[in-house]
């Protein structure tokens, strides 16, 4: 069953990618695409000037300057995480909650989600896909951004990421170790993946 569930994550990682990915190149609903893409071409130019550099590197200005390339590649990429967010509640709520517990990865895998106790509801998927896909650090990126100086932005992005990776860690290895094999997200959704 663990190899299952790893299975169906990856393939249902890789459908919602695609979707967003598609759905991002929509330019109305993604108005500032072409202004990421630049600043991602000044980033990489900016990037291979400091290696091909022979002189003594300024730490400093390398700091700030990566801080802001950093700042306005999250701006621009506003709409995107937006997009995602949708795309993520569309799948792992919305169409799991209306398929029996099954997303697609957990339908060819033949498992589903059921409740641990009483019945699934909507904000129990909820809870499961903003644990598991690790969705309250873009929600929280996407309202920091405004909230907060580029470099206290950079170094709180930096560190929710770090601490995303440790409950990521944290939810696998609660699979792989714990005896009823439920992860981090099925005991805060009171859910369980079982056969179909």
């Amino acid at each position: 069953m663990k190899l299952k569930r790893i299975i169906a994550y990856i393939i249902d990682s890789i459908f919602v990618s695609l979707i967003t990915s598609m759905i991002a190149l929509i330019s109305f609903l993604n108005p500032t695409i072409n202004e990421y893409n630049k600043t991602y071409k000044e980033y990489q130019q900016f990037n291979q000037d400091i290696v091909a550099t022979e002189s003594e590197i300024d730490t400093d200005k390398l700091i700030n300057e990566s801080t802001e390339y950093y700042y306005k590649l999250q701006k621009y990429s506003l709409s995107t995480n937006i997009i995602e967010i949708f795309c993520l509640v569309g799948y792992f709520v919305i169409f799991v909650s209306s398929n029996n517990g099954q997303s697609l990865g957990k339908k060819i895998m033949k498992i589903r989600i059921a409740p641990n106790k009483g019945n699934v509801k909507w904000y129990n998927y909820l809870v499961r896909m903003i644990i598991l896909n690790g969705t309250w650090i873009t929600i929280l990126s996407c309202i920091m951004l405004f909230m907060l100086p580029h470099k206290a932005f950079y170094i709180t992005s930096m560190v929710m990421t770090y601490i995303g990776y440790v409950i990521i860690l944290t939810d696998l290895l609660f699979m792989l170790f714990r005896k009823d094999e439920r992860s981090l997200h099925d005991i805060a959704s009171n859910t369980k993946v079982i056969e179909a």
